[in-house]
């Protein structure tokens, strides 16, 4: 019921997540060129399998490839640690960890942002920490069959996201180091399966560096500007974009989440009545909540200054988001707070264990009340394809002739791009490379009737194309084989917005600001969208 718009045939596309057209997938090959990031291989492959030679749609194939897994993983990888935990673990028990790991703030801002690589690794961590937890991986009775398969699990992992691979990892080092040191041998054929398994990645990455799009991570200022979240945040499994997922609005405090963390570390209070395994295991668990927590705040207090110094060491700069360690907390709340539920029903009297246990579900679900009510955009809302980007493709398509198409100010989700005629994002390329010098000495004095709607503490987009559209620009426009512009229709109001509130009156300066400019021939394409050949 939940998950009732992932089962209808529309698009998903949102945040990260993109629309990808037929004659889009059949421009993917089989072997990307390097350089690429490491799920691109299987993004690329799986489209046009299922796309270009099955003959499914792309809004069908998202759904195979990607989100209908990640629930089926999601259940199968939190009911295989639960039994690798707890051997006699009921369904009750399974449910309290299925809806802390899988209903949580955070994997439900990942997945309705569209980062579905980061959600597939998220959705087999429980699986891959489950495999090293095993008794078969004992240094007495360990053979090859049961280390190759957690090396495949392993493998698999790290292709959808590595970083989140990293850290689970890690949790399976610090639980080794509690428990057992012989057990970090056997660490070895697992790893080394992953990184044979990856190499098609890992090997160029080694050779020739990191790709272009993953340079810029390396400097420092990436963790101020995505360090979102408070200790407070990360102790309390809430996101900071809760429930909104608009990048930059962070919102104070919900009081309900602090009910949370007392739950989790209350499994502390039961450690007296546990043998000494089970002890070491909820200790275990309640420590990585905390480094998880610390971890996920980045270089907020307290304490900031020891995520700065954590990020100038080589690599740990994948991890300029800090939230992505939300994982340890997801991890280890999934496990503490239904283990402390359990304990609390356990000691209750018949009549009352019942109202405790209704309680808890209820409390549980309280937490993700925006989800249940279908308050949730980004992926949890099924899109239409806009009949004017479709006009729009077919209009692209019929020009043979080379040529970019500049964005202003961005490409929408359902904006086609192609080799003939790839995109640009005016935002992000086009005013870096023009507005140096001598072009930016020549900007144009900007008309006072343009100046007066620009909106507090956002962009104003009229003022910045009047800073390089001029007579001189067109000519780089023609040397960097710019044939079209577009200004989009902003059909998901993601694009033009004021005060964190869409804001159509920005798109229309835009294109009124255009039709001024003489170089430019307006093109009639699609009745929302304003289109451009330069001359």
């Amino acid at each position: 019921m939940i998950f009732k718009e992932w089962f209808v045939l529309k698009s998903l596309s949102a945040g990260d997540w993109p629309y990808l057209f037929p004659e889009n997938i059949a421009e993917f090959s089989f072997f990307p060129q390097w350089p690429f990031l490491w799920l691109t291989p299987f993004y690329q492959l799986t489209a046009k399998i299922f796309v270009q030679y099955l003959g499914f749609s792309w809004e069908l194939t998202e759904k195979i490839v990607w989100f209908w897994p990640f629930l089926f993983l999601t259940i199968f990888s939190s009911w295989y640690l639960v039994k690798t935990i707890f051997k006699k673990a009921s369904f009750l028990l399974f449910t309290f960890y299925f809806l802390l790991y899988g209903f949580n703030t955070y994997i439900l801002m990942v997945v309705g942002g569209g980062q579905m690589g980061v959600a597939m690794a998220y959705s087999l961590a429980p699986l891959v920490l489950g495999r090293f937890m095993r008794k078969n991986l004992k240094p007495q009775t360990s053979s090859l069959k049961p280390l190759m398969f957690t090396g495949v699990v392993l493998a698999i992992q790290i292709m959808f996201d590595p970083r989140i691979a990293f850290i689970t990892v890690l949790v399976v080092l610090v639980y080794w180091f509690i428990n057992r040191l012989e057990r970090l041998k056997l660490l070895i054929i697992p790893v080394f399966l992953a990184f044979f398994l990856n190499s098609y990645w890992i090997l160029p990455t080694i050779r020739f560096g990191v790709p272009t799009q993953l340079e810029s991570y390396r400097e420092s200022g990436w963790m101020n500007y995505l360090s979102i979240a408070k200790f407070s945040d990360g102790i309390s499994l809430l996101h900071p974009n809760w429930p909104e997922n608009i990048f930059g609005k962070t919102y104070f405090m919900k009081p309900e989440f602090i009910i949370l963390p007392i739950l989790a570390f209350s499994s502390l209070l039961f450690l007296k009545s546990l043998i000494t395994n089970y002890q070491l295991l909820i200790t275990y668990f309640a420590l990585l909540a905390l480094i998880g927590a610390f971890l996920a705040k980045g270089v907020n207090p307290p304490l900031g200054i020891i995520n700065r110094w954590l990020f100038q060491i080589p690599g740990f700069n994948l991890f300029r988001d800090p939230t992505k360690f939300y994982l340890l907390v997801c991890l280890s709340y999934s496990v503490l707070v239904p283990f402390s539920i359990y304990k609390i029903y356990s000691l209750l009297k018949s009549k009352v264990k019942y109202l405790f246990l209704l309680f808890a579900l209820g409390y549980l679900l309280f937490l993700i009340k925006p989800l249940i009510l279908g308050q949730l955009g980004g992926t949890f809302r099924a899109k239409e394809v806009p009949q004017e980007y479709i006009a729009l493709k077919d209009f692209l398509i019929k020009d043979q002739s080379s040529g970019r198409v500049l964005w202003l100010p961005t490409k929408q989700r359902f904006g086609f791009s192609s080799n003939n005629h790839p995109a640009i994002n005016s935002e992000d390329y086009l005013t870096d490379f023009i507005c140096k010098e001598p072009f930016c000495s020549l900007k144009m004095e900007m008309p006072s009737k343009w100046g007066e709607k620009c909106f507090p503490n956002d962009r104003c987009y009229v003022r910045e194309l009047s800073y390089f559209l001029n007579p001189k620009t067109a000519e780089i426009m023609a040397q960097m084989g710019i044939k079209y512009i577009v200004v989009p229709f902003d059909s998901e109001k993601e694009i033009f917005i004021a005060e964190w509130k869409y804001n159509p009156q920005q798109r229309e300066e835009v294109e009124e600001f255009l039709d001024t400019i003489p170089w430019l021939k307006k093109i009639e394409v699609a009745d929302k969208i304003a289109m451009y050949e330069v001359r």
